[in-house]
Order: C-alpha cells, then structure tokens, then sequence
C-alpha cells in the first residue's frame, strides 16, 4: 500500500517564483501541490471552498499594491485553519518576527532563496510537512 501525498498549497506574490518552487517540489513523490495563489482575500476565498491540504507553504516579505501583507495573510490563516501547518520562506526576518510566527503557531520557516533540499530538511526538522 502507498503511502498518501502530502498536499501542498503555495502562497507567494511572485508567480516565477511559485512555478519554480511547484517544479523543485515536483521532484519529490510524497508531495502533490493542490493549488498556488498570490497573497489575497481571493487566495484566502479559495482556501475555504474545502481544499483539503496537509500544509501551506507562503512567502510572507513581499508586498504589492492591491494585496495584503504576508504578515496579515499568515494571522487570517491561522484563524481559518488552526490546525493546518503552515511553514513560511522568509527573506531577512529578525529572531524577533520569527518569534511573532512561532507565536501565531506557524510550524516552521526558511530563507526564501534556500534550495529545495535545504527546505525540506528544514520543514522536516521543524515537523511542519
């Protein structure tokens, strides 16, 4: 019997970068992406219509007018899926904004340019996958 996907929804402001991370995901066959979107109330709307997911990857530094911060978009998805792990790719992030995720219950976190290996290894260590 084999064992079941983990399914992954990617959040990010940059489409670039979420073909590239979907493709460096795709490599791995214990995981399946279920859908991708950019940080707004219409990625927030999607993710309430019963997508069932094991975590979420977002990219919370970025922002673009007409789009709510990825700091506003991880604290609305804690409070719509409180279970749900979420693991973050940040670029400079003090100790203490990595404190606030931890607080907020996101399971873990990476430099946003790490490799892919270097991500997996992490959300591992970190249990967020």
């Amino acid at each position: 019997m084999s064992k079941a996907k983990i399914k992954l929804y990617i959040a990010d402001l940059d489409s670039i970068f979420r073909l590239g991370l979907r493709t460096a995901i795709a490599q791995y066959a214990d995981f399946e992406i279920i859908g991708e979107g950019n940080l707004s109330n219409n990625t927030l709307r999607e993710l309430t219509q019963g997508l069932v997911l094991n975590a979420l990857l977002i990219s919370i530094d970025r922002f673009s007018e007409g789009e709510i911060s990825g700091w506003e978009f991880t604290q609305q998805l804690r409070q719509l899926y409180p279970q749900l792990p979420l693991f973050v790719l940040t670029a400079n992030c003090s100790g203490q904004q990595l404190a606030k995720l931890k607080s907020w219950g996101v399971q873990g976190n990476c430099d946003r340019s790490a490799s892919i290996n270097t991500i997996e290894m992490q959300s591992a260590k970190d249990h967020a996958l």
